[in-house]
């Protein structure tokens, strides 16, 4: 997942800007917001940059620097910063190419992540993923981000309010606590998936379940597909980052246990999925009962009326003599045999409890 990038060959051009640069992703790319902040242990400078000019001082600043880059649509503002910070041409690609596979490649200058982070629009619609990507040097780091989800405001926040270690270590443990912000997420996900299947199969066994379960656990069935797709490479991607050059002795621990949370991330999707497949047979097996329910009444009632219907042959038929057809109370025995053979029959049924 890992991979050395060569950018030593002057022949290959290294960072000469891709031609015809344009993003390419499957939603509108929203208006570009880049915030900066420059922080040291005691102070913190954040701002809000429109152009070119106004991010380059901070990289120059022997402070810290992350520079939290939402919406790919300004591609000049872009092309420049990545030109100045000297990324290769195919990685200046890959950013607005959104829809990478979750991977991590050093460079001799920096490394680059590429992850997914998972998200639902709107309660009830299908779940969704965007990419998030990662530039990270001994002074900088910068993040890429398709929408402004809020995802990184706990970390925003712990950086204004000088709150834990992370004012104090370096590009890397920034990293760790944006991806752990990521991982987080996914928790967050598998968990309302769970409590969704719970709903379903508490209607499942109801008395009058609804006509929409199906739809309702093909849908969950489509969610975990989307999760699962994003979150295996998601491990892997986490793991080579421990690897990394660019992460730290003191910070690899912290990457491990991220990595550890992936592991059980992987673990939750499994029984998420396997909760998911116990509802789909309990649904089965819910609908073979109730037609089962429906066949047995309606053979009953089959039952019931076969000897009625033989009774009704026999004295419906045309023989000249027929002992009860001119008897006085003929018609009246007719109707007792008839209420008496039903009557008897829906006994033995309730005593064998089939009705």
């Amino acid at each position: 997942m890992s991979k050395e990038v060569n950018l030593k060959s002057p022949a290959d051009a290294p960072y000469a800007l891709p031609p015809d640069l344009v993003y390419i992703g499957e939603r509108e790319p929203v208006d570009t917001v880049v915030r900066v902040f420059d922080f040291e242990t005691g102070d913190l400078v954040e701002k809000q940059c429109q152009v070119f000019e106004e991010i380059e001082p901070f990289l120059d600043s022997e402070a810290l620097t992350w520079i939290d880059w939402v919406g790919l649509k300004n591609i000049p503002l872009l092309s420049a910063l990545c030109e100045r910070m000297k990324i290769h041409p195919l990685h200046i690609e890959d950013l607005v190419h959104i829809d990478q596979h979750p991977k991590v490649e050093d460079t001799d200058n920096y490394t680059i992540v590429f992850l997914r982070r998972l998200y639902r629009p709107a309660k009830h619609e299908e779940l969704q993923s965007h990419q998030i990507s990662f530039i990270i040097t001994p002074n900088e780091l910068v993040t890429f981000r398709e929408v402004e989800l809020g995802i990184f405001d706990p970390v925003r926040a712990r950086l204004r309010n000088s709150r834990g270690r992370i004012r104090n270590m370096g590009s890397d443990y920034l990293t760790y606590s944006l991806l752990d912000t990521i991982i987080d997420g996914y928790f967050v996900i598998l968990a309302e998936l769970e409590d969704e299947i719970e709903v379903v199969q508490d209607e499942i066994l109801s008395k009058h379940p609804g006509n929409t379960i199906m739809t309702r656990l093909h849908k969950i069935r489509s969610d975990l597909l989307v999760a699962r797709k994003s979150l295996w490479p998601l491990r892997e991607a986490v793991l080579a980052l421990e690897r990394s050059p660019s992460i730290r002795a003191e910070t690899e621990p912290f990457i491990r246990n991220a990595y550890d949370h992936t592991i059980k991330l992987a673990d939750s999707l499994d029984f998420t999925r396997d909760l998911l497949n116990a509802a789909l047979e309990c649904h089965m097996t819910s609908i073979n009962n109730r037609m089962n329910e429906t066949m047995r009444l309606l053979t009953v009632i089959s039952v019931i009326f076969m000897p009625v219907t033989f009774i009704a042959g026999v004295y419906g038929m045309n023989f000249e003599f027929l002992p009860e057809t001119k008897w006085h109370f003929g018609y009246v025995w007719f109707w007792a045999l008839i209420l008496f053979v039903t009557g008897l029959l829906i006994f033995i049924f309730r005593k064998r409890k089939w009705l």
